[in-house]
Formats: C-alpha cells, sequence, structure tokens
C-alpha cells in the first residue's frame, strides 16, 4: 500500500511538474527535454513528502509544543518544496540550452 501512495506521489507531482516547466517558460521548451528535469524534480519532491509525514507521524518534538512544531514542520516544508521547484526549474533549463548548442 506504501508503494501505491508513493508511486501515485511521484506520477502526480511528476506531470504537474512536467506540465509547469513546459507551459511556463516564455521559450516553450521540447517535452523530452523537460522530462528529465520534472524527473528528478518529482522524486525529491516526492521523496520530502514522505519523510516530512514520517517526521510528523514518528515526532515527538512536535507533540512536546503542539501547534508550533506543526506549522514550523509546514513551514519547513513550503521552503523545502519551492527550493525543490528552482532547482529543478533550473536543471531544466540548463539541460534545454545545452541540447539546443549541440
Amino acid at each position: 500500500m506504501q508503494l501505491l501512495f508513493a508511486a501515485t506521489i511521484f506520477l502526480s507531482s511528476f506531470l504537474l511538474f512536467l506540465a509547469a516547466f513546459t507551459m511556463i517558460p516564455t521559450r516553450k521548451p521540447r517535452v523530452r527535454d523537460v522530462v528529465p528535469g520534472a524527473a528528478m524534480t518529482a522524486f525529491a519532491y516526492s521523496l520530502g513528502q514522505i519523510a516530512l509525514g514520517v517526521y510528523l507521524a514518528n515526532s515527538s518534538k512536535v507533540a512536546l509544543v503542539g501547534g508550533a512544531g506543526s506549522t514550523i514542520a509546514i513551514l519547513l516544508w513550503v521552503y523545502y518544496s519551492s527550493m525543490i521547484a528552482l532547482y529543478g526549474a533550473e536543471l531544466t533549463r540548463v539541460l534545454v540550452l545545452s541540447r539546443e548548442k549541440a
């Protein structure tokens, strides 16, 4: 069941990042150039999401400070998610530019 959950997270985030990295830029890249960057970004995002779930489920520190601990964990997740999306976009940009020069 957990494997199915992880695969669903990966697939949905992959499709989301693939659409974002394809549609958002002014110069539209080819989909096959965007796939590696979207896959790496989706993998990191899925890994972080699962790690946060495990941390929140098993951490006594979150329970110790109550709502403040959960708020801090969610703020860290938002920061992590934004950094993953930005690094993924940069990776995709570098891959597209390197393929255009070759």
